[in-house]
């Protein structure tokens, strides 16, 4: 992508016209090809973890957690500190991802371990 002028891993979001006719051929690999490619629902989300700054309140060169939903990128990890965050799951409705860090993001840690946070997303 002509925008993309460093070396770190990308994240890419494709959107696919689902196909007419007959479904692909299948490979003869060990996994097979889906039979048709749709693509995601326009409620579909994903969590993911980046060194790049995505949003304007990322202020840090630590890794952070983001989601990508209808469209939109969010930062899910609090914090601006030295510390990266990591993914660590999410609820099965989607509404909530969780993910740890060494960060204090609360007042109320008062030492250097990880921790797990959740942060809550509208669905």
């Amino acid at each position: 992508m002509a925008a993309d002028t460093d070396s770190s891993r990308d994240l890419y979001e494709r959107s696919v016209a689902p196909r007419s006719g007959p479904p692909p051929a299948r490979s003869t690999a060990t996994v097979p090809l889906p039979s048709t490619l749709r693509p995601p629902p326009p409620t579909a989300r994903g969590c993911f973890q980046s060194h790049e700054k995505l949003v304007s309140a990322d202020t840090d060169s630590s890794q952070d957690v983001y989601e990508r939903s209808g469209g939109t990128t969010s930062r899910v990890s609090a914090g601006n500190g030295a510390f990266n965050a990591d993914p660590d799951g999410a609820s099965p409705d989607g509404s909530a991802f969780f993910f740890a860090t060494q960060e204090k993001v609360i007042a109320e840690d008062e030492d250097a371990s990880f921790d797990v946070y959740g942060a809550y997303v509208a669905p």
